[in-house]
């Protein structure tokens, strides 16, 4: 009896350590690597030519009342992600797919249909949060090193 109360306490002790322990936990920074291969002036170049190009080629959605709830939204998430720069480009695209996406420089685009399809801010919030982690671990430029490691 005396070993499995001392087992039970040694396995209450460490789980509450390891508890402890996750919240520390954060992601890996891939910044030095990347940042050899991309910049952040030249993911931010590139990341305006990106968007000159999408707004002379894509249907974009025109609304001032939807462009300020969601750029609001879009800082209010920002807040909490690890993304360095956190300054956002927003555009909304006139399209009724449920998709946006994220593009070097701060650049997030929102679909039309994502506001369509989410059935509350929590669904949207994890869209957002989506496209603020490729920001955050820049996978354009590692997309762009591992191409040239090939």
């Amino acid at each position: 009896m005396i070993k499995k109360t001392f087992l039970f306490l040694i396995f209450l002790a460490t789980s509450n350590l390891s508890f402890s322990q996750e919240s520390s936990i954060e992601l890996p920074l891939i910044g030095d690597r990347l940042s050899g291969a991309v910049s952040q002036t030249e993911e931010e170049s590139l990341g305006r030519q990106f968007l000159r190009d999408l707004k002379r080629e894509t249907p974009i959605l025109y609304d001032p009342i939807v462009q300020e709830w969601t750029e609001l939204f879009v800082y209010k998430v920002g807040e909490q992600s690890k993304v360095n720069k956190k300054a956002f480009e927003l555009i909304l695209i006139e399209d009724n797919s449920l998709n946006a996406f994220a593009a070097p420089g701060g650049i997030i685009g929102v679909n039309a249909g994502l506001f369509k399809h989410s059935d509350n801010e929590a669904q949207f919030a994890s869209v957002i949060a989506h496209e603020l982690a490729h920001l955050s671990q820049r996978h354009f430029a590692r997309q762009i090193l591992e191409g040239s490691d090939r």
